[in-house]
């Protein structure tokens, strides 16, 4: 592979649209060190502006992430590649900061000096290539079957939980009022009392979370079985 590549031939390769790189390149992700104008559009050192690339995606974001794995598969079929100069990734802003300026080190060194991989090389490269792009679609399969959760559902449920929660405990104190103040004289009887209310509220909601988890696991165990 060409170490320069066009948004058109970058996109491909990783598998996205040539609109994801063009928006790349705008908004800073791909480092403008690595991209070069050509004509009309645009080049783009993939070896090193990928790495950048990635470790610029948010990780709160779906669609982020699932650009950050093609991205990671196509970095993968880069490391397979003979002397291709690839950066680490990371998610930290420090790495991010490094690896904008390895790219622009790079690129501004009289061009990259990257050697071309040898023709066994670059079919399994793209072999390990086809391999995680196989993988991301089962992923996705998966979570349409249900079978798993994204971090946005799994974050709303948990909120849910914690609202729930909240709202039991905050009906406590109403509810055993008149029989804490009849025991004014009695500062053990009353924090027995209140003890009592507020364990009932969690066991009761410790049996209800269990009730769900088990709707859950048997809803799991039926879609994998429709699956295969």
């Amino acid at each position: 592979m060409n170490d320069w590549v066009s948004t058109l031939e970058l996109s491909n390769l990783i598998g996205i649209s040539d609109r994801s790189v063009r928006n790349a390149i705008a908004d800073g992700k791909i480092p403008s060190e690595c991209v070069r104008k050509q004509g009309k559009g645009y080049v783009v050192h993939a070896a090193i502006a990928a790495p950048a690339w990635a470790a610029a995606l948010p990780t709160s974001s779906h669609t982020a992430q699932q650009t950050r794995l093609k991205i990671e598969a196509f970095i993968a079929t880069l490391s397979a590649s003979d002397g291709m100069m690839v950066y680490s990734i990371k998610k930290d802003k420090k790495t991010q900061h490094d690896a904008n300026i390895g790219a622009q080190a790079a690129c501004n060194v009289g061009g990259i000096n990257a050697m071309g991989s040898s023709s066994a090389a670059m079919k399994d490269a793209l072999c390990r290539k086809e391999m995680a792009i196989a993988a991301i679609k089962e992923y996705e399969m998966q979570e349409r079957a249900g079978m798993l959760v994204s971090k946005t559902e799994a974050d709303r449920q948990l909120f849910q939980m914690g609202r729930m929660l909240r709202d039991n405990l905050c009906f406590v104190p109403n509810a055993i009022v008149d029989e804490v103040i009849s025991k004014h004289n009695d500062r053990h009887a009353a924090a027995n009392i209140i003890h009592a209310a507020i364990e009932k509220v969690l066991v009761e909601f410790c049996d209800n979370m269990s009730l769900q988890s088990k709707a859950g696991m048997a809803s799991h165990t039926e879609a994998m079985a429709n699956a295969v």
